[in-house]
């Protein structure tokens, strides 16, 4: 004797649909799968977008603007981080503004030096004084034998969070 399978949709909209398996295997109990979806039936689905995140640090930066080919950086609550809704950039980074967190009390104070003028490649994480040599053509290695530092030296960091030997110089 061949057992019967039916799906019934209980209840359906553009928005929610919710289907019920009957008969399907051993126990003849039912179960149930709800399928939402936020878009219409016209529109099609967009990849999910994970803004890019960098780090502007010479200490940590307040108040900078920060641009990616076109896109301005939007300042998050944590100081030195800065967030834009892209999630790659199409050309360098370039931080211009703002002020050095040199009393490294959080906020714009009196006696915090303005921040210099800073990039970073494109593909990089954080904007600092080091990545601004490198994103005007300075090779990494170079950089660092220019410094005194191994020759596979990261700079793509923030100096607040560097090695030791970044930080000292």
């Amino acid at each position: 004797m061949r057992k019967s399978r039916m799906i019934s949709i209980i209840a359906a909209s553009m928005l929610t649909a919710t289907v019920v398996f009957t008969g399907c295997g051993g126990g003849g109990g039912s179960s149930s799968l709800v399928a939402s979806s936020s878009s219409s039936s016209n529109s099609s689905i967009t990849p999910q977008i994970t803004p890019k995140t960098v780090k502007v640090s010479d200490w940590w930066i307040n108040g900078a603007t920060v641009v990616c080919g076109g896109n301005t950086a939007v300042a998050k609550a944590t100081i030195g981080h800065y967030e834009f809704d892209i999630e790659n950039c199409p050309a360098n980074m370039v931080s211009t503004g703002g002020y050095s967190d040199t009393n490294r009390d959080g906020a714009i104070s009196n006696g915090d030096l303005k921040a210099p003028k800073m990039e970073a490649p494109a593909n990089y994480n954080n904007i600092n004084a080091f990545t601004t040599f490198i994103a005007k053509g300075v090779a990494p290695a170079q950089l660092a034998n220019a410094l005194g530092l191994p020759a596979d030296t990261n700079f793509d960091v923030a100096v607040p969070e560097a090695s030791d030997q970044i930080q000292r110089i």
